[in-house]
């Protein structure tokens, strides 16, 4: 066993995909969160057509970006209490729950004249969204102990390397989904915003991006199995065969 722990930073490929793929904790983690990068990246690249189409204010959209940085602070100071409180896994899922609901929402009540709702409904759910970055960390080291009982390898270095995996994709995502969606509501830059390329801008920023944390939220409370006590046993489990 003291062998399989020294092996932590020196996996080779192959161990690495086994690592990964033995351990579907990590393997639902990090999908949901490739979902909740994606959407994430779309709110934030479409925040702007948003404002200007669909809100027709778009010098509120300093306002809105401050809203969201005060937002990330406050998540920062509050996220450990609520994990504290209600455990990683309902703070993950609630988190999503929140973020993706807020988005949802204002599909139905954005429109010209609802800056102000749509700022302070948003920051919300960017208090949430913040929640659950620091959620995720704590997750995926979790895995790190899964992994440990499972196999005896001490992976902690690759594992939570792969915390930047959705990151990287949910961007190349985003990059892809925007401009497709885009061009198939008509919009152009420079000409006034139809009504339906409006609508259109908001089912891309709302529905889809918001439906897809949602969905992350769902994936993770149905299939994701990794309690805090199960951690518990498994670390101790661990610190019986050293």
């Amino acid at each position: 066993m003291a062998q399989s722990e020294a092996k932590k930073e020196k996996l080779s490929v192959g161990e690495m995909f086994k690592v990964f793929l033995d351990n579907p904790p990590l393997l639902i983690l990090s999908f949901g969160d490739l979902l909740r990068y994606t959407a994430y990246f779309l709110i934030s690249s479409t925040a702007a057509y948003y404002f200007a189409a669909v809100l027709k204010d778009s010098g509120a959209m300093s306002v809105y970006l401050t809203a969201q940085t005060c937002m990330g602070v406050l998540a920062a100071l509050a996220v450990n209490f609520i994990i504290k409180a209600i455990g990683k896994k309902a703070t993950y899922v609630l988190s999503c729950l929140m973020y993706g609901g807020t988005a949802v929402l204002m599909f139905f009540l954005g429109g010209e004249g609802a800056t102000m709702i749509f700022i302070v409904v948003m920051s919300i759910g960017s208090f949430f969204n913040n929640c659950i970055r620091a959620t995720v960390t704590a997750m995926t080291a979790d895995t790190v102990m899964y992994s440990m009982w499972k196999s005896g390898i001490n992976a902690r270095g690759f594992i939570m390397s792969m915390t930047n995996i959705p990151i990287k994709f949910g961007s190349m995502i985003k990059s892809v989904i925007l401009p497709v969606g885009l061009g198939l509501i008509g919009y152009q830059a420079g000409v006034d915003a139809t009504p339906e390329v409006a609508q259109g801008i908001a089912v891309i920023m709302c529905l889809i991006a918001g439906g897809s944390v949602v969905i992350s939220g769902l994936i993770n409370l149905l299939f994701y199995r990794l309690t805090d006590k199960r951690v518990e046993e498994m670390t101790a489990e661990i610190n019986a065969r050293m």
